[in-house]
């Protein structure tokens, strides 16, 4: 074959032009928010159906922020999927961030989850949740093109998202905690992240699905049970698992001046009941002692959980 022959073959298109990887891009964009929306509907009714567990202890106003988040972005992404894939504005990076701010909100509705000042926290919380947005309104103001956290704001939401993992990384909720905290970083990363790779179209899909792994690997605790309450020392490691060590610790003081008082062989921490002598062994106390501490967390936990006695009136 010739030069002249070669040169009048026609060139072959290859397979990675620009076009074919813009119509993917534009494809996965329409995608993302379709699976945000199908995400946050079945957490959501899967928060609804697991509802009754939690009725009657002060954990309903830290479930209610989290319904409200799952609710917001996947509303937000529904409204996402009826704009055209090639608009790009402040108003769709606005109404995500406005949702992605609120996934903060549960864990510091713990932090206030003792009668009787529960209720009143949640002005607290709604108030935090206003000064989270205020980089939005900044944006707005100033005529910016995307919400963008730096600096101080960027290390606020850090320290945040780590509270999670803080409260209850030592229950034996420690992976749901991990996995809520992957999820407050994920709605977040487009904003505090913006060259972390997850695009802002995937971060919604991405911090659901973290969410969801959360909720369903979430142990059950002994507030939410109608059965008879087991051993004390179980009920503290449930209380912990359902409250957190914020509470768990603040509690262990009180517990252990009782120990002291009454001559306990065992004092509370974050992580359970403990021997003060070796020679002890904890899950063998004698059921005088174990009545006792029994006594104790009712005077203490009913601040927090629903007693099996309110139950039965």
């Amino acid at each position: 074959m010739t030069l002249r022959q070669r040169a009048r073959l026609p060139m072959l298109t290859p397979a990675h032009s620009p076009s074919v990887v813009s119509s993917a891009t534009e494809i996965a964009s329409a995608l993302w928010p379709q699976a945000s929306v199908i995400l946050a509907t079945t957490l959501g009714a899967y928060l609804l159906w697991k509802r009754p567990a939690i009725s009657g202890t002060t954990l309903v106003a830290p479930w209610a922020w989290a319904l409200a988040t799952v609710a917001t972005v996947g509303a937000v992404e529904a409204w996402a999927i009826t704009l055209p894939t090639s608009e790009s504005g402040l108003s769709r990076g606005a109404l995500r961030y406005f949702a992605a701010s609120l996934a903060c909100c549960p864990v510091v509705a713990v932090l206030g989850a003792k009668r009787p000042q529960d209720r009143a926290w949640q002005w607290t919380v709604l108030s935090l949740w206003g000064v989270l947005t205020l980089p939005l309104w900044h944006t707005v103001a100033t005529g910016g093109e995307a919400v963008e956290l730096t600096g101080l704001w960027r290390l606020f939401f850090v320290g945040l998202c780590a509270m999670t993992l803080l409260c209850y990384g030592p229950s034996r909720n420690r992976w749901a905690s991990l996995a809520a905290m992957l999820g407050q970083a994920c709605l977040l990363a487009p904003f505090a992240w913006p060259d972390a790779g997850l695009s802002s179209d995937a971060a919604p899909a991405a911090g659901l699905a973290c969410f969801a792994a959360s909720a369903l690997s979430i142990r059950r605790y002994l507030g939410a049970s109608k059965r008879p309450i087991p051993g004390p020392l179980q009920r503290w490691q449930e209380f912990l698992d359902g409250w957190g060590a914020f509470w768990t610790v603040r509690l262990a003081a009180r517990v252990n001046q009782t120990a002291e008082l009454q001559r306990w062989p065992v004092r509370a921490s974050v992580t359970g009941f403990y021997a003060i002598d070796e020679a002890i062994d904890v899950d063998a106390l004698p059921s005088e002692q174990l009545a006792q501490i029994d006594a104790t967390l009712d005077s203490l936990l009913w601040r927090f959980e629903r007693h099996v006695a309110q139950d039965s009136k």
